[in-house]
């Protein structure tokens, strides 16, 4: 899958602006290549949170996701689509007749009583 050349600009950005490092080309190795490297990676972690809105967990970073800025993207597209999804939540509709969520695990029909 070829990630949005949006959020590859928008990446491209955070390097030029926040990292204040020259652009390399979408496919380069920024490991092997030293661009990025252990400081750059932390900050760089901050940056995409910040501009994407995306959290990312220290326990599911694996380095091949940063080891491009293609790479990169398909990191962040993946991270913001998994935001969006709501997981274990369901509509339910209010008093008032407006819709509001509510947590699936927290609900108990009368058949539990």
């Amino acid at each position: 899958m070829t990630p949005d050349t949006h959020v590859q600009a928008r990446i491209n950005r955070l390097f030029v602006e926040k990292l204040h490092l020259e652009v390399p080309p979408p496919d380069s190795d920024l490991l092997a290549t030293g661009v990025l490297d252990s400081l750059h990676f932390t900050d760089l972690l901050l940056y995409l949170e910040q501009e994407f809105g995306i959290a990312i967990s220290l326990a599911a970073l694996e380095l091949d996701d940063f080891r491009t800025i293609e790479n990169i993207a398909r990191f962040v597209e993946g991270l913001s689509t998994m935001s969006l999804t709501p997981t274990r939540l369901s509509l339910s509709e209010g008093q008032n007749g407006s819709l509001r969520s509510e947590p699936q695990h927290g609900r108990q029909g009368a058949e539990s009583r």
